[in-house]
């Protein structure tokens, strides 16, 4: 009997052993889905605090391109304010010298007319008309050497302002896209037996021929340079605008503007003659550009270059270095000249034309839309069905 309950005894105990090892089981099973969770919980964690730390470098990013910003903005200002003084102080003395200067001039008026109020028979009523007209032209004189000062010295503030006294430089060119003319200017490159005697493509190909390799006004020189360097600057894959052909005066030095998805380049170009130097006002002016484009441009990484074909003073060199702009030395080169225009007639109906260097529209025409282009010969533009912009009489 007391065997059977030994045995009773030992069965109930490997039952309770059996219920013990059952639950350390679905203990250890929980303690292992609890750990995984830690796992995932731990990692998690990491990652919020990668995004902590990556957020917190944005927000100092941030906090430093607005203060960037606020530099540029308070130096622009104080550039603005040294110029405005400095043309005022220079601009004050100009009365006085234009007034020597004037007395100078008309200094022979006074000789005369003192002249005639002294011989034996004094003739007052001619001195004093001569008198009154050396006053009148001492004013006269006075106004025109002021001006001639200042024009001096807004073109060392502003070299770009040399283009408007070139006989091809015209800013108010505003005429519509196709106009009548009495006369083809592609007339301008040929002989009247050339012009008479070949085809249409032969003689616009033959115009633009001549064009090319015949003498430009520096206008026509810059504009080409400008079209080329835009052209080398697209054949590697960037969006050009030619500020400074569309522009012109209003371009505040920037020929070019050349960008990517990831940067932008403000371009100044200079084909120039051997001989000539480029000096530091230059640099001012691209320097300037580029603070203003920033200014209105604040998030977008801008470099300033100025690519050029003859070389640059010694003090042009230590500013460029010191103001961070490249400088490259890039010799002119051949590039397609016609532009190929999608346009609407009377009707708005698309209209395919192309343009030749000399044509009038030339400068104001861009190639932005789908189907447009630059061609190398008239063949190749009319081979796409485009033809010349303008209508003649005769």
């Amino acid at each position: 009997m007391e065997k059977e309950t030994l045995i009773n005894k030992l069965k109930l105990s490997q039952k309770e052993n059996e219920a013990t090892i059952n639950e350390l089981k679905t203990l250890k099973d929980e303690n292992t889905i609890n750990i995984a969770k830690l796992n995932i919980l731990q990692k998690e964690t990491e990652e919020l605090k990668a995004k902590y730390a990556y957020l917190s470098e944005k927000e100092v990013e941030l906090t430093s391109a607005k203060v960037r910003l606020a530099e540029i903005i308070q130096y622009e200002q104080a550039i603005i304010q040294r110029i405005t003084w400095y043309i005022e102080q220079k601009c004050d003395s100009y009365p006085h010298l234009a007034g020597l200067k004037a007395d100078m001039l008309t200094r022979h008026y006074e000789y005369s007319a003192e002249i005639l109020r002294k011989k034996k028979n004094p003739a007052l009523k001619e001195a004093n008309r001569i008198s009154e007209l050396s006053k009148e032209t001492k004013e006269i004189l006075k106004q025109k050497i002021i001006l001639e000062y200042k024009l001096a010295y807004l073109k060392t503030l502003y070299p770009n302002i040399e283009d408007a006294f070139d006989p091809a430089f015209d800013s108010s060119a505003d005429a519509e896209l196709e106009t009548d003319e009495t006369t083809d200017r592609v007339r301008k490159y040929l002989t009247h037996e050339q012009y008479v005697e070949l085809s249409t493509i032969e003689r616009n190909q033959l115009a633009l021929d001549n064009y090319i390799k015949g003498k430009k006004t520096n206008w026509q020189i810059g504009r080409d340079y400008e079209l080329y360097i835009g052209y080398l600057c697209e054949k590697q894959g960037y969006d050009v605008e030619y500020s400074g052909i569309f522009r012109r005066l209003q371009d505040m030095g920037r020929d070019l503007i050349v960008k990517s998805q990831k940067e932008t380049f403000v371009i100044q170009c200079k084909n120039w003659a051997q001989e000539k130097e480029l000096h530091e006002n230059h640099i001012f002016q691209l320097y300037g550009s580029v603070v203003m484009y920033r200014i209105e441009n604040p998030f977008f990484p801008v470099k300033a270059v100025l690519v050029t074909t003859t070389k640059l003073s010694h003090l042009a060199e230590q500013f460029a270095q010191a103001l961070d702009i490249d400088v490259k030395y890039v010799k002119m080169g051949e590039f397609p000249r016609i532009k190929c225009n999608i346009g609407k007639d009377t009707t708005g109906a698309p209209t395919k034309i192309y343009h030749l260097p000399f044509d009038q529209q030339y400068d104001k025409t861009q190639i932005i839309n789908e189907g447009e282009c630059y061609a190398w010969t008239v063949a190749e533009a009319e081979g796409k069905e485009f033809r010349r912009a303008h209508r003649w009489n005769g």
